[in-house]
């Protein structure tokens, strides 16, 4: 009757056993399945890390581009206002009637051709500043906005392109 007890004991030990490993196993594999999950979240979360900084990143860019930007609409503004107040004697001065020797008939038609390119330069330049500032207005449109159907880089390009084209 021992031997029965003892291997009675024995059989119980080996099942208590088996179920231990299997449960191990179990365990272990659990244990795999969460260590794979804890690594993907970890990179997804430097990954999100990244692409906060990055688009942090874009916004001081953008945010410093249109602090520009509006530096560059206040100096064309400044320009405008001196170049009207400043035209008329700069016309004055390079055609000065005191200075000339010519009759009437010639110190009209001087001051005439001077007036008349005169007003042609500053009409192109007047085009040329108002295609920049609104080029400059739709990109700050589109910084503000995110969704103009050109976006703020495409916008930026092209106002350099135009400002380094009308130099």
């Amino acid at each position: 009757m021992k031997k029965n007890w003892d291997y009675q004991i024995q059989e119980l030990e080996e099942k208590e056993t088996n179920k231990n490993i299997s449960y191990r196993n179990k365990i272990k594999k659990e244990a795999d399945k969460i260590y794979i999950s804890l690594n993907l979240a970890k990179k997804d979360n430097e990954r999100l890390k990244k692409k906060i900084i990055s688009q942090q990143n874009k916004k001081e860019y953008l945010a410093k581009t249109l602090t520009k930007l509006q530096k560059i609409l206040e100096l064309i503004d400044k320009f405008k206002t001196t170049k009207e107040i400043g035209k008329d004697t700069r016309i004055f001065n390079l055609f000065s009637l005191r200075k000339l020797e010519f009759s009437g008939a010639e110190k009209r038609r001087a001051l005439i051709d001077a007036n008349e390119s005169r007003i042609q330069q500053m009409a192109e330049e007047e085009q040329i500043f108002t295609e920049l500032k609104l080029k400059i207005l739709d990109f700050q449109c589109g910084f503000q906005k995110h969704s103009t159907q050109n976006g703020p880089v495409e916008i930026m390009e092209e106002i350099i392109k135009t400002f380094t084209e009308n130099k």
